[in-house]
């Protein structure tokens, strides 16, 4: 018989963990690219371009317009994927079910390593596996990039602790190159050796990590500074308390999930959230000494929270996946209270396994566009971008007096959201009102619409169908120059020579 804490129990936990992270988003493999699927790696020309990749590192990939050039390594695994599996959609979301799984597995192997018992490290790891919040980040391929940078982040703190130094500097490295919410890590590893001084890591698996971080930020800086995507500069980070209690909630008790969130809240909430995240600080650093690994947990979410929370300024000002490699910390503080619990962890398994249900269940949404903006607009009538969605299927559908009720409704909740006009311009083009579509999408890239280059295409589109032939190539000609990356190139001119 073995006992509950030798290294056979560990491993049949981490294989508990897997086949249950792999259970719950198996279906995913069947899904067809969704949202930003499209521009990000189903249209994005540069994945196919082997001989460019060196543009990720000296700034040039993004000043063109490469989806996500922000995050080199997550484009590098999309490249991949491409040579792997070409257009078929299925082999990218197998790669991010695995991601996934391992990240799940990579949580138990952290909890263990902090001290928590095995049926303990079972439930943080089980739930990670599980989690709805996580459903965003696990079936959109082209939120890989949360994936990734969990998986080695996780893999640098279990370097750190195992004083392995190689490791958890390399890791350290590339985890902020998959996504910016990973340059919170020197933060959390400096807390190891004050809450953890029974475990205290050798000065080298410390150091190492450290400087392997500040390389990547510079590394950052020099190429693409604190943007994410040219064009976005404004930072909501006065919004950031809110969000980050928001999100805490939701990966303890999963509410208000879904493809849009709510725009961000005014200046009451905004200081209502930056109090309540006050007092919890206040109580993690209260319970440092008596609870250390509740203390670390919290910390954990706050400080991979704080980079997503517009200290970067993003796109959105909030999402499910932000929270993937936060909700590490949620997993190990759960982890934590049920080994104070002296009863109740059968319940606590139901519920684990109830959560991989809901999860299951809510990951059909992104089946295909249909059912994410349907669910979108369903569950959030008020938002502009659900609408903008929802407008998009009805038009591919052949719907377009739908497509056009759904754009009125669209801009006048929120006329500043350049999703609206690029939505408002395509439908306007596919009625044949080729000015008014110039004039949406001229607006829509005013408002930092990405992809531009998708845009001046749409744009030299529908100049040919006005006739404005010559004017439609110079446009062809001016998008193959500011984004020669794109497909903006060679071939699409001379189609457009040719109308």
């Amino acid at each position: 018989m073995i006992a509950p804490d030798e290294p056979g129990w560990t491993r049949l936990a981490t294989l508990a963990v897997l086949a249950l992270a792999v259970a719950t988003f198996a279906q995913t493999v069947g899904f067809g690219f969704v949202y930003d699927d499209f521009w990000t790696v189903a249209d994005n020309a540069f994945l196919g371009r082997p001989r460019d990749f060196g543009a990720l590192l000296d700034g040039s990939a993004w000043r063109a317009g490469v989806p996500d050039a922000a995050r080199p390594l997550a484009v590098l695994s999309f490249a991949l994927d491409r040579a792997l599996y070409g257009s078929f959609a299925g082999g990218y979301h197998a790669t991010n079910v695995a991601l996934h799984a391992a990240c799940s597995a990579m949580v138990l192997r952290l909890a263990r390593a902090l001290g928590l018992p095995i049926a303990c490290a079972l439930l943080a790891g089980a739930l990670f596996a599980v989690h709805p919040v996580h459903v965003e980040a696990v079936a959109v391929v082209s939120y890989r990039e949360d994936l990734l940078a969990c998986l080695l982040a996780l893999i640098a703190l279990d370097g750190v602790l195992g004083k392995r130094a190689v490791q958890a500097t390399i890791a350290a490295f590339l985890a902020p190159l998959a996504k910016e919410n990973a340059f919170a890590l020197p933060l959390v590893i400096a807390l190891l050796p004050t809450l953890f001084p029974e475990r205290r890591p050798g000065r080298a698996a410390l150091v190492g990590p450290l400087l392997a971080s500040a390389a990547a930020l510079a590394l950052r800086l020099c190429t693409v500074g604190f943007s994410t995507y040219p064009g976005v500069r404004e930072s909501l980070l006065l919004q950031a308390p809110r969000a980050i209690v928001t999100a805490f909630a939701q990966s303890l008790v999963p509410f208000g999930l879904g493809p849009v969130h709510a725009a961000p809240a005014g200046m009451t909430l905004a200081l209502g959230g930056a109090a309540l995240l006050g007092a919890l600080l206040g109580l993690a650093i209260t319970l440092r000494r008596r609870e250390p690994l509740l203390a670390f947990g919290f910390a954990c979410f706050t400080l991979f929270m704080l980079p997503t929370s517009n200290l970067f300024a993003m796109p959105v000002a909030s999402a499910d996946r932000f929270a993937y490699l936060p909700s590490v910390g949620t997993a190990l503080l759960v982890g934590a209270l049920a080994a104070r619990l002296r009863s109740g962890h059968v319940v606590l398994a139901i519920a684990t396994l109830a959560l991989g249900a809901g999860s299951a269940f809510e990951s059909r949404v992104y089946r295909n566009e249909a059912t994410l903006w349907q669910t979108a607009a369903r569950r959030a009538p008020d938002q502009a971008r659900a609408q903008a969605g929802l407008a998009h299927v009805l038009r591919l559908r052949g719907d377009l007096d739908g497509a056009r009720a759904a754009v009125e409704r669209a801009r006048a909740l929120d006329a500043r959201d350049p999703a609206v006009h690029v939505v408002a311009g395509a439908l306007a083009a596919t009625l044949g009102h080729h000015e008014e579509a110039l004039s949406s999408f001229d607006r829509a890239l005013a408002l930092g619409a990405v992809p531009p280059a998708q845009l001046l295409r749409n744009r030299a589109a529908s100049l040919d169908a006005l006739g404005r032939h010559d004017q439609a190539r110079r446009e062809r000609a001016s998008c193959a120059a500011r984004f020669p990356f794109d497909g903006c190139d060679e071939e699409e001119m001379r189609r457009g020579g040719k109308e």
